[in-house]
């Protein structure tokens, strides 16, 4: 099991070490990912509009999450929900940018592997939680779907 525990860490399209993650762990029965919730600060930070130097390409990520699940984030009433909806935001488009792989669908028809989840730890609770869970052969939308595999 690959575990990225930072709510930050993204897979985008055209990240290698994204991809290359994903080749050498498909022999992996499970993929999670998950967040740190409301003591993220980098999420927190890609809620403002505040110059953080470099790290603006980097919240750019958070940001473009932001704008396609406003209203979701925006439906909270405080900063901590808003943070922690962001995160649990984030993870199902990082979960759904890792089975959009033609690596993960290759050994989805292959192998029937690896289940691909998203896990949120809660800080307050100490507990972990299931935000979205992707079984091999899920549907995804057929734009990103590799037939000739």
């Amino acid at each position: 099991m690959w575990t990225a525990y930072n709510s930050g860490v993204y897979c985008r399209n055209g990240r290698w070490r994204c991809n290359w993650l994903c080749q050498w762990f498909k022999g992996f029965g499970k993929w999670s990912s998950g967040g740190l919730g409301s003591d993220s600060g980098g999420v927190k930070a890609s809620l403002s509009n505040t110059d953080y130097g470099l790290l603006n390409k980097w919240l750019r990520n958070l940001k473009d999450v932001y704008r396609l699940h406003k209203d979701e984030v925006e439906a909270e009433t405080n900063i901590d929900d808003k943070v922690n909806k962001l995160v649990e935001m984030n993870l199902i488009e990082q979960v759904g940018n890792v089975v959009k792989t033609s690596i993960v669908q290759k050994a989805w028809k292959q192998h029937k592997r690896p289940h691909v989840h998203g896990w949120v730890y809660e800080m307050e609770t100490g507990l972990l939680k299931t935000v979205i869970d992707v079984e091999p052969g899920a549907a995804i939308d057929p734009m990103y779907e590799f037939r000739e595999l």
